[in-house]
């Protein structure tokens, strides 16, 4: 039966991925959970960008975003919905539902197992569909950073973590970004991120 459901995850995982490619669904910044794109890439972006800055005399600024715990803080709500706004499907967004109902963890440690809890949120870790479905959640994450900070450049670079990229000039980055400072927000998406500028 294992086996089973894995084959229907990752047959679910491909037909949301492939939509959502072939719609452009994701953030052309977006490189984690995609094919053809990796992490290197990303860096080979983002290193190009920031020769090119300092090409033209500027200052390039990155802000690192960590979503905590990422996974697991997934709103099947707020996934359904994203789902319907980027045209999936109804069946598989039936079908994400249904994968994210009636789960229950157990905590292990040092040999002994507790009981079984109800879980309402999160994706399953180690899920073939699990990628996927975080980076759909969070795919309309960017376009509010786009509006809320005009000039910016995202390089997503993996499901957990987020890069967004600006040029400065010099004088207007040290009076902006001083020094590195951390601040905690929420999103629209349910998520929590940790920022370090």
């Amino acid at each position: 039966m294992d086996v089973i459901s894995k084959l229907l995850e990752r047959t679910a995982a491909h037909l949301i991925a492939d939509h959502l490619e072939r719609k452009r669904g994701l953030h052309e910044g977006q490189f984690g959970c995609r094919k053809r794109r990796s992490c290197v890439d990303a860096v080979a972006i983002l290193m190009n960008r920031t020769q090119q800055a300092w090409g033209r005399r500027k200052v390039a600024g990155a802000l690192f975003m960590d979503v905590k715990s990422a996974f697991n803080n997934v709103s099947k709500a707020i996934l359904g919905r994203r789902m319907e706004e980027l045209g999936l499907g109804a069946d598989l967004t039936r079908w994400t539902m249904s994968f994210m109902s009636d789960r229950q963890v157990k905590i292990a440690l040092d040999g002994k197992v507790g009981e079984a809890n109800s879980v309402d949120t999160g994706v399953p870790q180690g899920s073939p569909a699990a990628p996927i479905l975080f980076a759909t959640y969070l795919s309309g994450i960017f376009g509010e950073v786009e509006r809320a900070v005009p000039g910016v450049e995202r390089i997503p670079i993996s499901d957990e973590d987020r890069n967004e990229q600006w040029e400065f000039d010099r004088s207007e980055c040290c009076m902006r970004y001083g020094s590195t400072r951390r601040m905690d927000s929420g999103s629209s998406s349910g998520s929590h991120f940790s920022c370090y500028v």
